[in-house]
């Protein structure tokens, strides 16, 4: 028989909402009093110190919600998900506290991950018909779910050529800074500037990728002397397309805009930059 909705969604949901509103604000005195804090460096959007425990409050809340309906609702495949929330929270807080190295998180996400997959059987296997495509071998579903979990935004130490550039180069496998971090994050609020880009009528997407060449190299060595010089300022990289002039002899469909509105979507990004210490919690972005 199934379990009505109102025990798998809609009490547990209502349970952890209070417990988190609870504790939440008591947690965050602690940490302020403690100075358990995230400090803000050069990989990061804020610009004030922010208390870190507020994953332990919506840890908490979850817990207990699930909890509180194991009576009545199957719970048995739920403690491999607690298992990685711990893991996840624990490596969260230690990185905001220590600031682990990115290659140190990227593996512990990748192994909590790969104990959600082979211990808990959680995998993206089957699009039901998403695309025309309906289950998929193991030797995908396990590549695409670590890589569509652990995808961020971020920039490689990598250059891996598709094609060659202007020049002729074309490297493979490529390091760009020998003694530079398996990746750095973007420290701009990407989120607040594609929306105030769409909020002037001007088309913006945020993409969770800056390929593996040359958008990635500058980005990555922007981000690299950030981190070993310039630790007060914050930075990124923004594609823009061609000019309608610079498509007249290329195939139709191009992507092109006018130059007026190239130069006004990037003063509107430049704006939400200055508007917004932190970034806009909504769904938005593309792995291209």
């Amino acid at each position: 028989m199934t379990t009505p909705l109102c025990y798998t969604v809609i009490i547990p949901f209502f349970i952890a909402l209070f417990l988190v509103g609870w504790i939440h604000p008591k947690l965050v005195k602690i940490a302020l009093l403690k100075n358990i804090v995230d400090n803000p460096d050069a990989r990061k959007l804020q610009r004030t110190p922010v208390p870190v425990l507020g994953g332990v409050a919506v840890f908490f809340g979850v817990v207990i919600a699930i909890g509180s309906m194991s009576a009545v609702v199957d719970c048995s495949g739920l403690p491999v998900v607690i298992m990685a929330m711990m893991a996840m929270l624990y490596t969260g807080t230690m990185d905001d506290i220590l600031n682990l190295s990115p290659s140190l998180r990227f593996l512990i996400e990748i192994v909590v991950v790969l104990l959600l997959v082979f211990v808990g059987g959680y995998c993206i296997n089957d699009f039901r018909g998403l695309w025309g495509i309906g289950p998929i071998s193991s030797w995908y579903a396990v590549p695409l779910t670590v890589f569509a979990t652990v995808g961020i935004i971020n920039a490689i130490n990598l250059m891996d050529g598709r094609i060659a550039d202007n020049a002729g180069y074309q490297p493979i496998d490529v390091t760009i800074q020998e003694d530079g971090e398996t990746a750095y994050f973007t420290s701009l609020p990407v989120k607040a500037m594609v929306q105030n880009i769409k909020d002037a009528g001007i088309p913006s997407a945020l993409s969770y990728t800056a390929g593996s060449y040359v958008c990635n190299y500058l980005m990555y060595t922007l981000l690299y002397l950030i981190d070993r010089k310039y630790p007060n300022i914050r930075g990124g990289f923004i594609h823009v397309p061609y000019a309608m002039e610079q498509v007249v002899n290329k195939p139709l469909g191009t992507p092109s805009m006018d130059l007026h509105q190239i130069a006004r979507g990037l003063e509107k990004a430049v704006e939400a930059v200055v508007k917004n210490d932190a970034d806009l919690a909504v769904d938005m972005g593309t792995t291209h």
